[in-house]
């Protein structure tokens, strides 16, 4: 798979950029679902690393600077839990769909640029 993911890649800027007139993307989000905690080194470490390469490989006498990669890793299976109390009558309930927490509970001072976030969802079936 990993010499594949490169190829892939490559093979999708390419096209991108025969629909945009030969212009290539200035940024990309890298979205990485099913990974648990004990995986997110290796993604960050094996298949990011690959779509680097893809990205030099396109970019290196097309641009003065290569786009900027964002990765988003989704982690479903999480042990901790959210509840928030309710301003009125003081219950506690679970937060709203949507619900957004990155701060007090997150360390966004780490050196490694990455920053965890906590959503909350709502199981549609």
């Amino acid at each position: 798979m990993q010499a594949n993911l490169t190829k892939v890649i490559v093979n999708a800027i390419e096209e991108f950029s025969k629909q945009h007139m030969g212009k290539t993307p200035t940024n990309f989000v890298f979205f990485r679902d099913g990974v648990s905690d004990a995986q997110r080194d290796q993604v960050l470490k094996s298949e990011v690393s690959q779509f680097e390469e893809a990205i030099k490989h396109i970019y290196m006498n097309r641009a003065a600077t290569l786009p900027e990669i964002t990765v988003i890793i989704v982690n479903k299976r999480i042990s901790q839990r959210f509840f928030m109390v309710e301003p009125r009558s003081g219950k506690i309930l679970n937060p709203p769909s949507g619900c957004i927490i990155d701060k007090d509970l997150v360390s966004a001072t780490n050196t490694s640029g990455q920053f965890d976030f906590y959503m909350s969802t709502v199981k549609i079936n």
